[in-house]
Parts: C-alpha cells; sequence; structure tokens
C-alpha cells in the first residue's frame, strides 16, 4: 500500500479521493466512478460511521 500513498500528492484531488475510496472500501473502479450523490447517506444508526454507501443493485445501504 505504501506505493499507491507513494503517488497520491501527485495525482488530481478528485482521483487521489477515489483511490483512497477504493483502499478503504476495496470497490472496484467502475464502481467508484458510477458512484452518484444519492447513493451516499448520513449514517445515523452506528455511531463513528458518517456515511455508509448504497447497494446498487438492492438500494440497501452498506
Amino acid at each position: 500500500m505504501n506505493h499507491v500513498e507513494a503517488v497520491l500528492p501527485y495525482l488530481p484531488l478528485e482521483v487521489a479521493d477515489m483511490l483512497r475510496l477504493q483502499l478503504l472500501t476495496a470497490m472496484r473502479p467502475s464502481e467508484v466512478c458510477n458512484m452518484r450523490r444519492s447513493d451516499i447517506q448520513p449514517h445515523v444508526t452506528h455511531p463513528g460511521k458518517n456515511w455508509v454507501k448504497m447497494h446498487l443493485k438492492t438500494g440497501l445501504f452498506v
């Protein structure tokens, strides 16, 4: 993972954020690229988790 973190400062901000999201969630690049704002919701039921992503096929929050 050090090699990934090493390139982050050289990437455009949006691309670096997308890469960080992939590292944190194990999402595929296409899943990150296809996310919409409506796919992300505030997480109010579990303290310490600020946001959750809606599963695109089932509509359930994961």
